[in-house]
């Protein structure tokens, strides 16, 4: 498990920041693109130990912000407000459970692309958003949420994570 700033995660970041720009539209299914970089959030707070959480939402946050067409740091503050409630969530769920890491990924992208639709209207950029809008947020939420389990392979491949051990196979 690498520290947030180092090499290796900055290098990851920037690759999956490269492909959600230069191959999000090829990977686009009607309205829906998958945004990797929340993806690896939500690796970190499965993973990584809870204080990895919020550098890494920040970390992601700052990224979209730079690449991205909000107003620099409304993504950086949702991702961190959206993460701090992920962190406390991980702690009351089992997190080795594939269908509850399904659900808690679906919840987590469901939640960040709904506040930043509903601040970016409250700052006054969007004039009016339409139950469409939401519609596209619900599906990119889902079709990211479905491409989530390749993205944690390859990101426990490219971190070298190892499952840790439970209490009760210690003593095996």
């Amino acid at each position: 498990m690498p520290r947030v700033l180092s090499l290796k995660v900055a290098v990851y970041l920037l690759f999956w920041l490269a492909v959600d720009l230069c191959f999000g539209s090829l990977l686009e299914i009607k309205t829906a693109k998958p945004i990797f970089l929340y993806l690896m959030v939500t690796y970190a707070a499965f993973q990584w130990e809870a204080s990895k959480i919020l550098p890494m939402a920040v970390a992601c946050g700052i990224l979209r912000d730079l690449a991205g067409t909000h107003p620099f740091g409304l993504e950086t503050c949702v991702l961190f407000f959206a993460s701090a409630v992920l962190e406390f969530l991980v702690h009351k769920i089992d997190r080795e459970f594939p269908i509850v890491r399904l659900a808690a990924t679906f919840l987590f992208l469901l939640c960040v692309l709904t506040m930043i639709l509903l601040v970016s209207r409250i700052l006054g950029f969007y004039a009016n958003i339409s139950w469409g809008a939401f519609w596209i947020a619900l599906g990119t939420a889902f079709y990211t949420t479905c491409l989530s389990p390749i993205f944690f392979l390859v990101t426990s491949y490219w971190f070298h994570d190892k499952l840790r051990l439970k209490q009760y196979e210690l003593f095996k």
